[in-house]
């Protein structure tokens, strides 16, 4: 739900979600590469990147669940 919660307020303050479709694909990326190596057990080089999202605190976090921060 956070992640959702964080897409929200996103939208609303104008600025891109942490979890962001760039950052998944990146991850996609990465599980590819890894799946990759083990079958052919060569180093795999990760063809992209993602900007790292801010941290989330856990002032933030609490924010996101509870009713003030909604």
């Amino acid at each position: 739900m956070l992640g959702v919660a964080d897409l929200a307020r996103g939208l609303a303050e104008g600025r891109p979600p942490r979890a962001s479709g760039g950052l998944a694909l990146h991850v996609l990326e990465v599980m590819e590469a890894i799946m990759r190596a083990a079958e052919d057990r060569v180093a795999v080089t990760v063809p992209g990147s993602a900007e790292r999202p801010a941290p989330l605190g856990e002032a933030e976090a609490a924010s996101l669940t509870t009713e003030e921060g909604r």
